[in-house]
């Protein structure tokens, strides 16, 4: 699937900016590290532009790409272009880092990987990001609550290409030559609401079927999670990087 197929799982913009997990500093200074001189930035598959907007201080320009318009706009003063990965408006060797944030697994990856190539100038930086499946109050009473969740009966409403993110980029890894991994953890303390919006903002729960079963479990742990209190929320955060 394109990225332009994920349109329509995506039309709560501001919700997902709202509660989708923001990236550690240390993740945006690497891009920098990685590539020192470079100036013109693009962000494929921004949606509302959290990366793109940390990145904007740093590149002469930063340009974020998505296919739905709805994200567009709640990107705010980001710059955006309505794009899909596979067509990217821009010229031949005009662009010296190409990011993928949170996006890969709505890519058609081969496609993807010649239009970078094509607009990527001689030496330029593909640096890919995604986090994986959550882990809810490691080591607490919640943990096991949520992990029973996700991977039961509900997972069936995931689209395929979902086994990307749950695998940790290893599926994608092979078809990115000289790609180097890089692993560490993200890591953000949430209210109940707080990960019930997280929650709300998943592809899968779209049809009114999985919806009615996402619903029974938010009442489910809405009663557990009675103190008011926030829990640390941990993904694992994976890294791709390599030189076009």
């Amino acid at each position: 699937m394109g990225v332009g197929a994920a349109v329509t799982f995506f039309e709560a913009g501001a919700d997902y900016a709202a509660f989708r997990p923001t990236y550690p500093a240390d993740v945006v200074k690497h891009i920098r590290e990685l590539a020192p001189q470079a100036r013109v930035l693009i962000d494929v598959g921004a949606g509302t532009g959290q990366l793109t907007a940390e990145l904007q201080r740093d590149f002469l320009l930063a340009v974020g790409v998505d296919p739905s318009l709805s994200q567009a706009h709640a990107a705010g003063g980001v710059p955006m272009v309505v794009a899909t990965a596979e067509s990217l408006p821009f010229a031949t060797e005009s662009v010296d880092v190409i990011t993928v944030a949170q996006a890969i697994h709505w890519v058609d990856v081969p496609a993807f990987l010649a239009e970078a190539r094509r607009v990527a100038r001689p030496g330029a930086l593909l640096w890919i990001v995604s986090y994986g499946v959550a882990q809810l109050d490691p080591g607490g009473g919640l943990e096991q609550v949520f992990s029973d969740f996700y991977w039961g009966p509900f997972h069936r409403f995931w689209e395929p290409q979902r086994s990307i993110v749950d695998d940790e980029l290893r599926s994608v890894e092979p078809l990115i030559p000289g790609a180097i991994r890089e692993e560490e953890f993200l890591d953000q303390h949430m209210t109940c609401e707080q990960f019930v919006g997280y929650l709300n903002t998943w592809s899968s729960a779209r049809s009114p079927e999985a919806r009615s079963e996402l619903d029974a479990f938010v009442g489910e742990l809405s009663a557990q999670w009675t103190d008011g209190q926030t829990r640390l929320v941990r993904w694992p955060l994976t890294v791709l990087h390599t030189t076009l």
